[in-house]
């Protein structure tokens, strides 16, 4: 994964518009992370007992290798770098979602046909 904050995202986009670059401009950190890391950090950071159950990808999920370049070409196409590294966005994410936790009690969940067999 490269996970990004999506303030980030968002001022990307802006600078991609106000930009107008000539070519697809990728948005990122460019800092691979792999999933059961961030998974690993969201339990410390929550103080969880959760435990992490291993399943197969979602439909539409890749294994594509992130491109490192992609920042630096950021950087040189719209003239913006993100500003929020992964542990403060995690953190960010965590304290909106406590806040907010009671709107999702009827949001969907994933069910079996979601997954790749």
């Amino acid at each position: 994964m490269d996970p990004i904050y999506v303030d980030d995202v968002v001022q990307a986009l802006i600078r991609s518009y106000l930009a107008e670059p000539d070519e697809v401009v990728e948005i990122g950190r460019a800092q691979s992370v792999r999933v059961i890391d961030i998974a690993r950090k969201i339990i410390d950071l929550t103080g969880s007992s959760s435990k992490i159950v291993h399943l197969p990808m979602r439909r539409g999920e890749s294994l594509d290798l992130l491109d490192i370049r992609a920042n630096g070409r950021m950087k040189y196409l719209i003239g913006y770098e993100p500003k929020v590294d992964l542990e403060r966005g995690l953190r960010r994410t965590i304290k909106w979602y406590n806040e907010h936790l009671y709107e999702f009690s009827s949001y969907y969940r994933y069910s079996e046909g979601d997954l790749v067999e």
